[in-house]
Parts: C-alpha cells; structure tokens; sequence
C-alpha cells in the first residue's frame, strides 16, 4: 500500500471518527448526561470554592509568616545565644541571675526576656508549621476527592438512544 493510499484511508477514518462525534453531541440524551455531571460537580466546585481556596490563601500567609520568623531569627543564632548564656546547645534551663536587670529593675533579666522571646518565637513557628502542614493535607485530601469525583463521572457509561 502506498503512501498516499494510507493517508486518504487514515483521512476517511478521521471524517469518519468527526461525523460520529458531532452525532453524539448532538443526541438528546448526550446533552442529558452532560447537564447531570455538571450540575453534581457543583456542589464539589463550591466545597472547593468555599473550604479549599480560603485555606489555600491562610496557608500562604502562614508561610510568609514562617519566613519572616526564619529571617529574623534562625535556629542557628538561638542555638548560639543558649549556649553562650545558658548553657549547651538544646538546653533549656533557665539562664543564671546574675545577669543585669533591665531598666526598672521589676522586669527580670534581659537575658530572661531575650530567652522568653526566643521560645515564643520558636512556639509560633512551631504552631505555624503544625497549622500549615494541617492544612496542606486538607488540601490534597479536597483536591484528591474533587478529582476521584471527575474521573468517576467521566468513567460513567454512555448510553445511546
């Protein structure tokens, strides 16, 4: 077979292949299903619209809010100030006394206060990456749901009349 007989067969099957698609999209029945899949996707578009896309905007902010924390206090410098001050590296005990008190004298340390900071600091990050990971989860379990839903319907049998 030539080369030009198989490109006008391989045409004729594509004409072929076109008619039958405009036929189906044109029965009633077609446009039937096609209306039912999209209104049952609603409801999972507004969940998705409603619960996903607001968690997706806080789950930006909290990174932004854990990279300003990083940028202005890495582990490596706390690490440095508890073990020049307080002891060794992951120590928590509570820094000596003899350290000078604050203006006013009535606000303990200053190093008591740079440390109290520091676990505040660490405590927030913490939250904030525990509340981010949460809702990095929900998102994925929502986006992994809408789609379980779309490859469902799209997999329903198509009936002809």
């Amino acid at each position: 077979m030539s080369y030009l007989n198989v490109i006008k067969q391989q045409q004729t099957e594509i004409s072929q292949l076109r008619e039958q698609d405009a036929l189906l999209t044109s029965t009633p029945l077609l446009r039937e299903i096609d209306s039912r899949i999209a209104s049952s996707l609603e409801p999972q578009m507004l969940l998705y619209t409603q619960q996903v896309a607001p968690l997706m905007a806080e789950n930006q902010r909290l990174k932004e809010v854990i990279a300003d924390l990083t940028a202005r206090l890495t582990a490596s410098q706390a690490d440095s100030l508890r073990e020049a001050h307080f002891g060794g590296p992951g120590s928590d005990r509570e820094p000596p006394r003899q350290y000078a008190a604050c203006p006013g004298g009535s606000h303990g340390t200053l190093l008591d206060n740079l440390f109290a900071e520091l676990q505040e600091e660490r405590r927030m990050r913490k939250a904030a990456q525990g509340q981010l990971a949460q809702q990095e989860r929900y998102g994925t379990y929502m986006e992994n749901a809408f789609r379980n839903v779309v490859q469902a319907q799209s997999a329903a049998p198509v009936f002809s009349e």
